[in-house]
This record gives C-alpha cells, sequence and structure tokens, in this order.
C-alpha cells in the first residue's frame, strides 16, 4: 500500500510572496546606489576642501611670474588620499585652484 500526501494547503505564514522579495531587492539596490554616492561625494569634498585651504594660504603669498605652485608646497601638508594633484594658478583672475581626484575627476575652485 502506498502512502498518498494529503493535500493540505501550505500554512498562510509559509507561502511564497513575491511582492516581499521584490521590495527587497529594491531596497537593497537602492541602499547600494545612495551609499556609492556618498562615497564619490565624500571624496569629492575632501579634495576641494583641500584646494579652498590652499587658495586661502597662497592669498597671502606673492609667486614669481608663471609660477604654478602645488597645494603641497603651499600648506607643507600631503594631500588627502583621494587627491592625485593639486595646482594653484596664482596669475588667474580670479585665483584658481586644479585638483585631479582618483578616477580621473578634475575639479577647479575659485578663490572667495
Amino acid at each position: 500500500m502506498s502512502v498518498q500526501p494529503s493535500a493540505t494547503p501550505a500554512p498562510p505564514n509559509a507561502r511564497f510572496n513575491p511582492w516581499k522579495y521584490l521590495g527587497f531587492v529594491a531596497l537593497l539596490f537602492l541602499l547600494l546606489v545612495g551609499s556609492f554616492t556618498a562615497l564619490l561625494l565624500s571624496r569629492g569634498k575632501d579634495g576641494r576642501a583641500y584646494a579652498q585651504q590652499a587658495l586661502a594660504a597662497a592669498d597671502t603669498l606673492k609667486f614669481a611670474a608663471g609660477a604654478e605652485p602645488t597645494c603641497q608646497e603651499i600648506l607643507n601638508q600631503a594631500p588627502p588620499q583621494t587627491v592625485q594633484s593639486c595646482v594653484v594658478y596664482p596669475e588667474r583672475t580670479p585665483m584658481q585652484a586644479e585638483v585631479m581626484l582618483l578616477g580621473g575627476r578634475r575639479s577647479v575652485i575659485n578663490a572667495r
């Protein structure tokens, strides 16, 4: 004699709900995109703050004609890890600093 499985439905808490999983996947996606965006914004913020410090310090210094000092020379401190290079252009009006960030992003900061 073979035993046949009963045809009773699964309890309500064991049923598959595709909307629940779709919502979970959508929430994870938004969390991932948001954290990546925040990471990129914070990296750029450090570089801009470093360049603004260099511009403020360069405002009080005198440079030779055609000089393009680096922010590190002006501030005597190492740049943040996200900054590849930072150059101040004192002859431009207004004075500008050009910051190259990791990943090839470039920012031009004007003196205030």
